[in-house]
């Protein structure tokens, strides 16, 4: 079964499913379906990619014509808790900057910052 229809038949089976309900919550369950259907693909951030590509050069456009883009949380990530602290930020997303973080942040301590720009 080809990926277009598998998300009509996602779709056809949300559509039956939801049969006696208002046409606007059939159309959100059926959207719904067929976006659950689909297989997201993860795509690099602008911020992951600034080392290797040249921001002066033309960029290869994100968005390919029937490519899903990945609207939740990243399967290349380990998961966080369900009520992360910084500490989970430093050691869960942050690893490869996490010096540069903490010297820019104690540096802003030394030079008297106040603590929003400290966090920031």
């Amino acid at each position: 079964m080809s990926a277009v229809s598998q998300i009509e038949a996602a779709g056809r089976q949300a559509a039956a499913a939801t049969a006696g309900q208002p046409l606007d919550q059939r159309a959100d369950a059926v959207e719904r379906a067929m976006a659950e259907a689909l297989e997201p693909v993860p795509a690099k951030s602008a911020i992951y990619t600034s080392g290797d590509e040249d921001p002066t050069e033309r960029r290869t456009p994100m968005f390919v014509p029937g490519r899903v883009m990945l609207m939740d949380a990243d399967p290349r990530l380990k998961k966080m808790p369900e009520r992360p602290t910084l500490m989970d930020f430093f050691k869960l997303r942050f690893r490869p900057s996490q010096q540069h973080m903490l010297q820019s942040a104690a540096l802003a301590q030394k030079n008297g910052c106040s603590e929003k720009v400290v966090l920031a």
